[in-house]
């Protein structure tokens, strides 16, 4: 069994004033002549493209002269104006509400690759200037011994150059390195430095003491 659906049309308020006009065998002139509103301005209405008239009030006022000369209740034409208008303002604001709401998180999507740039930088240019990580791993200091030498082992980050009293250790890729290091009897202070290319030097002191057996 097939059912016939049948579109229904709901007929705007413009389209109303249209076919009553022409119901009545009136044209746009003529009814101009007799109201004193432009014919651009009826043919806005029956159109019901608002935007052509000068503003909300003169909407209302021409759409109840219009009604009252072509019979219509005037405050159901208002109220059926209203009903068509609302949705259009809606879409409006919609749409205004949306566009604002686009340009905030495009802004706000600008201000996020510029944090990232910044940062990004700010990271790149601490990585070169500031002193690279220095770590010892033995001696601890203030060490006592009766070895006449003593291997200080440590670790530092890759491509960094290391010093113990002022001399290149032995280091590998990674960035562990060793140096043995002759002591003399009693105290012995041995530094320990670690440099980039541009960067400030990282010194570490180990104090070693030596007893002769």
């Amino acid at each position: 069994m097939f059912l016939n659906k049948k579109i229904v049309k709901i007929e705007t308020l413009g389209e109303r004033l249209k076919k009553l006009r022409e119901g009545k065998d009136l044209s746009l002139e003529k009814v101009e002549k007799k109201i004193n509103i432009q014919k651009k301005y009826l043919e806005a209405l029956e159109n019901g493209d608002y935007r052509q008239l000068p503003g909300e009030v003169y909407v209302k006022n021409f759409l109840i002269q219009y009604a009252a000369f072509l019979g219509l209740d005037r405050a159901k034409t208002v109220k059926l104006y209203d009903q068509e208008r609302i949705p259009v303002v809606l879409r409006k604001n919609s749409i205004k509400k949306n566009l604002v709401l686009s340009q905030i998180l495009w802004k706000s999507f600008k201000v996020f690759i510029l944090f990232l740039i910044l940062f990004y930088l700010s990271w790149g240019i601490k990585k070169i200037i500031f002193p690279p990580y220095l770590t010892i791993a033995s001696p601890d200091d203030n060490f006592i011994t009766r070895e006449s030498s003593i291997k200080i082992k440590g670790e530092t980050e890759e491509d960094v150059t290391v010093k113990v009293n002022d001399k290149l250790a032995t280091s590998n890729l990674k960035g562990k390195f060793e140096e043995i290091v002759d002591l003399r009897p009693g105290l012995n202070i041995i530094e320990i430095s670690a440099a980039k290319k541009y960067s400030r030097e990282k010194k570490i002191v180990r104090r070693i003491m030596f007893i002769q057996p």
